[in-house]
């Protein structure tokens, strides 16, 4: 358990928040009119805004002249959530590791003596599906009788991976993937002046979140020469399979991709694989005579103008399928060097009883 950080608080009001309206007028009403419950789980996927509309729950209860979702950040309250000193407000976040029972214990032995400033009591369980079975249960004791004055905000991807006797006792709040245009209008507000926005948006699914990591991420700035290396595997493998290798080396040591740790290279990879099916799908619409308006990443038009014409539908949907096949390797533990390698292998010698159908 930790207390909470400045860095994890946001700035700001509900008024800041994107995409998520409808939800939000319903916890301020509820909040607002005394209807709220003492325990809520925000759900959804990583990065679309939950545990900011948390957090900012969490720091207007406490505020003393703000209103729910609109704290003043000028009250002593407000200056003592920002400095991450309040006595009231504590986060428990698992980080990489697991949320054990020890926190939680420390939580239920500090909330037995009442709130210190005789207001309210936040707390906040990020990535709370990380709870061990054991922490869970303690949670629930907390949960089924709670202090007075007391509110328990659960952030978590999804709802299956809690206690069902957790869940019961939360009032559930899903939080939707924002549409593209959503996602485009927050990397507008944070990254300003960026060539990459709009592919970072298109492959964000839904997570400002996401698009932010994968504009830090040295494998998607470097994804037009990824996308040019793979499909010249099509069109002249002899060549092209030491040049791709380069990828494969680089989520290893550096160059290309960034290196890093395991972890690091796996996410590296997988962000292009993933951008590899999207643009496989866009091709294959390209291929077929569709319109621009039907394809998933339409500002990737000029780089399918490029593209060999000659790919039949055979080969596209066999280099559809390796891509598949790599990222199941990758879920499957296998290295991200030897996962590439072995895709550049796969689409360069494709199967001969594929044929060359058009």
């Amino acid at each position: 358990m930790k207390d909470a950080s400045p860095q994890n608080l946001p700035v700001g009001s509900f008024d800041s928040l994107v995409g998520h309206e409808q939800v939000l007028y319903r916890l301020q009403e509820a909040f607002s009119q005394g209807r709220a419950h003492h325990a809520y789980l925000l759900t959804g996927p990583p990065g679309i805004g939950k545990a900011t509309a948390a957090r900012l729950l969490c720091h207007s209860l406490l505020c003393q002249e703000g209103t729910i979702g609109h704290p003043c950040h000028r009250c002593p309250d407000c200056i003592q959530v920002r400095a991450g000193s309040h006595p009231d407000y504590v986060e428990v976040d698992a980080g990489l590791a697991a949320i054990k029972i020890e926190s939680i214990r420390r939580l239920s032995r500090e909330w037995s003596f009442g709130s210190f400033q005789g207001g309210a009591r936040c707390a906040l369980l990020d990535d709370a599906e990380r709870m061990t079975p054991e922490a869970a249960n303690a949670l629930l004791k907390l949960l089924e009788e709670p202090p007075a004055r007391s509110w328990f905000f659960l952030v978590a991807a999804n709802r299956s991976q809690l206690l069902p006797t957790v869940v019961s006792r939360c009032q559930h709040v899903p939080f939707r993937p924002l549409s593209k245009e959503e996602v485009r209008r927050v990397l507008e507000r944070l990254r300003p002046i960026s060539s990459d926005l709009e592919v970072a948006a298109t492959f964000s699914g839904g997570s400002p979140g996401k698009a932010l990591a994968l504009m830090e991420d040295p494998a998607f700035q470097n994804h037009r020469e990824f996308f040019r290396d793979f499909f010249a595997l099509a069109e002249s493998p002899a060549s092209a399979v030491l040049s791709f290798g380069l990828w494969s080396q680089a989520v290893e040591g550096g160059a290309r991709s960034g290196g890093g740790s395991l972890t690091v290279q796996r996410e590296h990879t997988r962000n292009l694989l993933e951008m590899l099916k999207f643009l496989l799908r866009d091709l294959c619409c390209r291929k077929g005579g569709a319109s621009t308006r039907w394809l998933l990443a339409p500002h990737m038009a000029s780089l399918l103008g490029e593209l060999p014409r000659e790919l039949t539908w055979t080969r596209l949907w066999a280099m559809l399928k390796a891509v598949r096949d790599a990222e199941l390797a990758l879920v499957g533990n296998v290295t991200p060097r030897l996962v590439l390698e072995n895709l550049a292998i796969t689409v360069a010698i494709p199967n001969p009883l594929q044929g060359s159908q058009g």
